[in-house]
């Protein structure tokens, strides 16, 4: 499978983090799929999903870590930028 992209119809996760977190815009984040990695693991300053071997359910798990850390950030930032009352 090196060489080919995970299908862009499927929804990998994305959507379980929009709902969760009551979000109305798409949640599909941008990542990087490595397979044939030494274990199964998220890079999460690399944007990876590294798999030994393909596994949609790995996959999905991975992009629900990847996309919530993105509204979570999100969150945070906005909290930051409120004044102090």
């Amino acid at each position: 499978m090196a060489g080919r992209r995970a299908p862009k119809d499927l929804p990998f996760g994305g959507p379980v983090v929009q709902r969760e977190f009551s979000r109305t815009n798409l949640i599909a984040p941008r990542v990087t799929l490595v397979l044939g990695a030494a274990k199964n693991e998220v890079g999460f300053d690399e944007r990876e999903i590294r798999l030994t071997k393909w596994d949609r359910h790995l996959f999905a798990e991975g992009v629900v870590m990847l996309a919530s850390e993105d509204v979570i950030r999100d969150r945070r930032t906005a909290m930051a930028q409120r004044p102090v009352t």
